[in-house]
């Protein structure tokens, strides 16, 4: 049975004052609160709580940080309530902030565990103000609108200011556009998932056509430009993830699910096959079998992982280079600068233990469980759509790079948002006038001009 979800009639979206001021600590979480113009060419990592080691040193990059972050706060008050209410129903990603909270009590850095959790429940609450701030077609735009500031930025920072635009390796491969990002593999990845929400959102008219294909060809080039393998594989998965959901589209429920069968055993018998050729793939790709050094990094974390399985080293705790634990890492692999695990999931693992990895799975989990119920419900809302492709690009992105619940992250910040968009759907659906009330209130609030 269908059920047509609550809406209202919102004001454009050109026209409100707020869809311009969240692109402020949109774009802070996109560069991971470290733009390319305040940071050293060849950060440290990728990782989402790599950036903020710069926090201490002052200067632009610490007003960045606490001006972007005092402005998400403002812009949230008004729907602290319902967000709240949002965060509570969504138990796992809350017990996963909970948690993190918890691990204070026996942090190896206390004092950062504190201060980065902080960031990492301002982040999760604004994902959550977001969803109940926009209809979730506009949501979709002003993603679109953050992914369009920070590729016109990129492109002009890398052609005319290549010193702060342009990666530099050691060597010719390893360089490659880094635009407003601390690093190229960031450019790719997160343009990535600003491309996600373009693929889905129905456009009518020409002149919006023809914008979302200027979009999605800037998107492309800008990740063929940053020469992420890691980015290229993605963006790959995601059209033809995108090519799948298009056509799936098309087919009547009983040729859906035929055609799910053929595209599963099509994947898995895809999956032996690219096994098979692997180490040619990855020569093709300018990598090699150890992932440019990837596998010898997570043999020496598992090693450090291994004393503390349950519970981690505390949140964003573990990495305190030469002193603690990290340092039996980083003299394993004879690297000074190392400061990330190269994995989403272990480098979480580290931070949390297995119990932190065990309650961010069952969050996914409950994500993926309830949006399979919502498509058999509905097969024409767009975000449904956008909601799987974060679901997809989170397995992708934490194989060999990624964060998870990682403070001032546009990943996590992403992750959020899927979940509680996801849950909100399905109170919808599944109780919708528990959830048609609490959105007359929210659009009697917009309306008003309270928010």
């Amino acid at each position: 049975m269908r059920v047509a979800p609550a809406t209202f009639e919102a004001p454009p979206l050109q026209h409100r004052l707020v869809t311009w001021l969240v692109q402020v600590p949109l774009l802070f979480y996109a560069a991971h609160g470290s733009f390319s113009l305040f940071s050293l060419n060849g950060a440290d990592a990728v990782g989402g709580s790599m950036a903020l080691d710069t926090y201490s040193d002052g200067g632009p990059t610490r007003i960045i940080v606490y001006g972007s972050t005092l402005l998400a706060i403002l812009l949230m008050l008004p729907l602290a309530t319902s967000a709240f209410s949002l965060f509570a129903r969504n138990r796992y990603v809350a017990a996963v902030v909970v948690f993190a909270t918890v691990s204070v009590l026996w942090s190896q850095q206390p004092t950062d565990t504190i201060q980065k959790d902080v960031y990492l429940i301002v982040s999760t609450c604004f994902g959550l103000y977001l969803i109940e701030r926009f209809p979730p077609r506009q949501l979709m735009q002003v993603f679109m609108i953050t992914g369009s500031l920070t590729m016109v930025i990129s492109l002009f920072l890398a052609v005319a200011l290549p010193r702060y635009g342009i990666y530099t390796g050691r060597e010719d491969s390893t360089s490659g556009w880094q635009g407003i990002y601390s690093h190229k593999n960031m450019l790719g990845i997160m343009t990535v998932y600003f491309l996600a929400p373009a693929l889905f959102l129905p456009v009518d008219k020409l002149k919006g056509k023809l914008w979302r294909i200027c979009y999605i060809g800037a998107g492309v080039f800008l990740i063929a430009m940053s020469r992420s393998r890691g980015a290229w594989i993605m963006c790959a998965c995601l059209m033809a993830f995108a090519a799948a959901i298009t056509v799936g589209k098309q087919m009547k429920p009983r040729e859906r699910v035929a055609a799910g069968w053929a595209l599963a055993v099509a994947f898995v018998l895809g999956g032996f096959g690219i096994w098979t050729i692997l180490p040619m793939l990855l020569q093709f790709l300018g990598k090699d079998m150890t992932l440019t050094g990837r596998t010898a990094i997570w043999s020496a974390l598992l090693t450090s992982f291994a004393k503390r399985p349950w519970l981690g080293y505390g949140y964003s705790a573990f990495w305190e280079g030469t002193r603690g634990e990290s340092a039996n890492a980083i003299y394993a692999i004879k690297w000074a600068r190392l400061s990330y695990a190269e994995n989403g999931v272990l480098e979480l693992a580290l931070e949390l233990g297995a119990v932190g990895v065990i309650l961010y799975v069952l969050a996914y989990l409950q994500s993926f469980r309830r949006l399979g119920r919502l498509f058999s419900s509905t097969s024409d809302r767009p975000e449904l759509f956008w909601y799987a492709s974060t679901l997809f690009l989170a397995v992708i992105t934490n194989i060999e790079a990624g964060s998870i619940a990682s403070p001032n992250s546009m990943e996590w910040l992403v992750f959020v948002i899927m979940a509680g968009g996801i849950q909100k759907a399905y109170l919808e659906v599944h109780q919708p006038e528990a959830a048609r009330g609490r959105f007359s209130v929210n659009a009697r609030l917009i309306r008003s001009g309270t928010v």
